[in-house]
């Protein structure tokens, strides 16, 4: 069901007078979609069940040591793993919001440490933070972010009455680990707990702890972990050959 993961939905050419089947662009992995509030409870039982069966047959291949090509994305690793979620995870799903986290946890790092810095004049200390309070300010949020699901609520409001709550420099660290919670848990928990459901099915999810989340992502088949994984290019490689047999590293053969 393509409707039910992140990413851009791609029907494939027609052959043989089939039809076209849709597949799932997801440079990053697949990542559940937000159900949306207007799904019936039929279609919403569908996609849970769906997810409930993507982790039995995740669970059963890996216990088979079967190889897959299902590349969920690392921040669906970490949640089996119950690994903390980052900024980083969020680029999965919406990279321009996941810049403008990183940019604000920034912000937040560097307020605390102005405010721990013993060293700083009291003048210093106020002028700094002052800075800091206009980035924040120039960006008028609130605790309510844009809600991408079509036939949504415009907003997904962080706290009770989050449209309101205005994003100050005090509260910027708290805007983004809610952010980061909205994006990548809160919203999609209902599909995550059917996949774990269906791992537990087969053996009990917690048994997958030993793996971090990179070499479990691997296991299941990684987004682009051939053509993007910097441990398999030639500049990498290079320095673990040893050419015997009258050859050298310069050497053409080689």
């Amino acid at each position: 069901d393509t409707e039910a993961w992140e990413g851009r939905t791609e029907a494939k050419q027609a052959t043989e007078e089939k039809a076209s089947p849709e597949h799932v662009e997801a440079s990053n992995g697949l990542f559940p979609a937000i159900i949306p509030p207007t799904a019936t409870a039929e279609d919403r039982d569908r996609v849970l069940s769906m997810f409930r069966f993507m982790g039995r047959f995740v669970a059963q291949a890996l216990q088979d040591d079967r190889p897959l090509d299902l590349p969920f994305s690392e921040a669906i690793c970490k949640v089996l793993l119950g690994r903390p979620l980052t900024t980083r995870d969020v680029a999965g799903v919406d990279v321009s919001f996941a810049k403008s986290l990183a940019f604000l946890e920034s912000i937040a790092a560097d307020a605390a440490d102005i405010r721990q810095d013993a060293s700083l004049a009291a003048d210093e200390r106020a002028r700094r933070l002052a800075e800091l309070t206009s980035q924040v300010d120039a960006m008028y949020l609130t605790f309510g972010i844009a809600n991408n699901t079509p036939d949504g609520e415009p907003l997904i409001a962080l706290v009770e009455g989050g449209e309101e709550k205005v994003v100050t420099l005090d509260n910027v660290g708290e805007f983004v680990r809610l952010s980061v919670r909205a994006v990548l848990y809160d919203t999609v928990q209902a599909q995550l707990a059917a996949l774990i459901d269906g791992i537990n099915d087969v053996f009990r999810a917690e048994s997958l702890g030993v793996f971090s989340a990179g070499e479990l992502a691997s296991l299941l088949g990684a987004a682009g972990e051939q053509q993007d994984d910097p441990r398999w290019t030639a500049s990498a490689i290079l320095p673990h050959l040893s050419a015997k047999h009258g050859y050298s590293a310069r050497d053409r053969q080689i």
